[in-house]
C-alpha cells in the first residue's frame, strides 16, 4: 500500500500509485488494482505464450503487458480520483479495455466483466486467405449445403472455425479431396484451418 497525503490531512490509500497531477485547483490521482488474466487462442485451445500485448483503455490510454510461459498477463485496472483540498469529489473508473495482440482480432471487454474474468478466449485470425492456400483451394464459390477442399495430400488435419473462434469440426484428410457438409451451419463466415496453420475463409449462404 502507498499512502498519499494531499493538503491538510487528505489521504488516499491506493493499491498501486501511478500518476499525480494538478488542474485548476484540484489534483488528479490515477491508481490501479493488479489483475491477472490467462490468454487462450480459441482456434486451437492453446495459451498465447510470451507475447507482447497492447491494452487500450477507453480508447485513449495505453498500457503494455507481456504474457508468460503459461499465457498469463498482469496489469492494473485503473481508476482516477479528482481531489480538491479535503474532498474527493469524483472517482472515475475506466469502462472499457481493448486487448491488441499480433495476428488476433482486437478484443473489447467492459471493466465490469473484466473484474470477474480470469481467462480471455481470443480468436486467432492470422494468415487468412480468401479462397486459395498454395495448391489448396475450396469449391464451389457459392456454398450452401457443402464445400470441397481440393489439392490435399491426404494426411492434413482440418479444422472448421466460426467467426467467434469456436472450433466446429476437426477431421483428418485421407485423400486429395475432402467434402464437408454445411447443412447444420448457419449463414455466415467460417475459416478452414489446415494443419493448425494458415486458413481459408468461406461464406455459407442459406
Amino acid at each position: 500500500m502507498i499512502d498519499t497525503e494531499l493538503g491538510d490531512g487528505v489521504n488516499i490509500d491506493p493499491p498501486v500509485f501511478h500518476h499525480l497531477g494538478s488542474k485548476a485547483g484540484y489534483m488528479e490521482v490515477t491508481y490501479g488494482n493488479l489483475h491477472e488474466l490467462f490468454l487462450i487462442d480459441k482456434a486451437n485451445d492453446e495459451p498465447i505464450k510470451n507475447t507482447d500485448i497492447s491494452i487500450v483503455i477507453d480508447g485513449n490510454r495505453t498500457i503494455a503487458a507481456k504474457s508468460d510461459d503459461a499465457g498469463k498477463i498482469k496489469f492494473d485496472l485503473l481508476t482516477v480520483q479528482h481531489i480538491s483540498n479535503k474532498s474527493v469529489f469524483t472517482r472515475n473508473e475506466y469502462t472499457n479495455y481493448t486487448f491488441n495482440i499480433a495476428n488476433h482480432k482486437p478484443y473489447n471487454i467492459a471493466t465490469s466483466q473484466l473484474k470477474n474474468t480470469d481467462t480471455l478466449f481470443l480468436n486467432d485470425v492470422s494468415s487468412i486467405y480468401d479462397n486459395k492456400l498454395s495448391n489448396i483451394y475450396i469449391s464451389p464459390d457459392m456454398i450452401n449445403e457443402y464445400f470441397v477442399i481440393n489439392g490435399l495430400q491426404g494426411n492434413e488435419t482440418i479444422d472448421v472455425i466460426d467467426i467467434n473462434g469456436h472450433k466446429l469440426l476437426n477431421l483428418q484428410a485421407n485423400s486429395e479431396r475432402a467434402t464437408i457438409s454445411t447443412a447444420n451451419f448457419t449463414q455466415g463466415t467460417y475459416f478452414v484451418r489446415i494443419n493448425n496453420g494458415k486458413a481459408l475463409k468461406i461464406i455459407v449462404k442459406k
